[in-house]
């Protein structure tokens, strides 16, 4: 083979490598994200602490190609469990974090037919703290009174530290989500809230499903706020 066919043949197929994108084989549809923000309570002060919070997300997805490689991104979060359903069949699998890229891999059961449908689940922790990234704690003073609230700062992509997700513009999804905090709190959402209930110390938000959203375009807040400050029919999906 002459050597200019080897170059040719080697751009050829290292410039198509270079430009493969490890999601674009699948497309979510829906999360049903579950967020438990454990903020300490109005007066508390905890410094620069960092709590890990419990979450759960349940992934609606589409195979785009035929693959059995499932890739999502993550960064910081303790993944408890990986659950795959397809066909009536729940399966455990396990997801293997690569740090260089922030990428969960999960490996199917089976190879995925274009068009076919599953869900993925995960159970795990976030790191609420003071970084501004992600879903992020922070504190004011009122009248010497030290207060905490949790709100987002996503752009360009930090949904992944809380949520492993498909965290690209180009993949925008339904988004249903839950929000426990201690009942001191309120949370707020995108949509305007279906219920909210308080039982046991805590205080649960539900929320109406939102218009197809990447996850940078997701605004979420809890604080002990009065209504009159944050109104949910004021507020936009964008």
């Amino acid at each position: 083979m002459r050597t200019s066919t080897v170059v040719f043949l080697f751009a050829l197929f290292g410039c198509a490598l270079s430009e493969w994108n490890p999601l674009s084989d699948i497309h979510p549809i829906t999360y049903n994200l579950t967020l438990d923000v454990n903020l300490p309570l109005v007066g508390e002060d905890n410094g620069n602490e960092v709590t890990m919070c419990d979450a759960e997300v349940d992934i609606t997805a589409e195979a785009t190609a035929p693959t059995r490689r499932i890739f999502l991104h993550a960064e910081n979060l303790d993944i408890e469990s990986t659950c795959f359903h397809s066909n009536g069949v729940y399966t455990f699998l396990n997801a293997v974090h690569h740090k260089d890229s922030n990428l969960l891999e999960i490996k199917t059961p089976y190879l995925l037919r274009t068009g076919e449908k599953f869900r993925i689940a995960f159970k795990h922790r976030y790191p609420l703290g003071l970084e501004q990234k992600g879903l992020y704690r922070a504190t004011f003073s009122n009248f010497g009174e030290i207060h905490h609230y949790a709100l987002v700062q996503l752009v360009p992509n930090y949904a992944r530290r809380f949520v492993p997700c498909f965290d690209d513009e180009q993949f925008p999804a339904t988004w249903n989500l839950k929000v426990t905090v201690p009942d001191v709190y309120d949370s707020f959402f995108n949509t305007a809230a279906i219920s909210k209930t308080r039982e046991n110390g805590i205080m649960t938000s539900i929320f109406e499903s939102s218009k197809p959203l990447p996850p940078s375009h997701l605004n979420i807040i809890v604080g002990d706020y009065k209504a009159s400050h944050c109104k949910e029919e004021q507020k936009s999906e964008v």
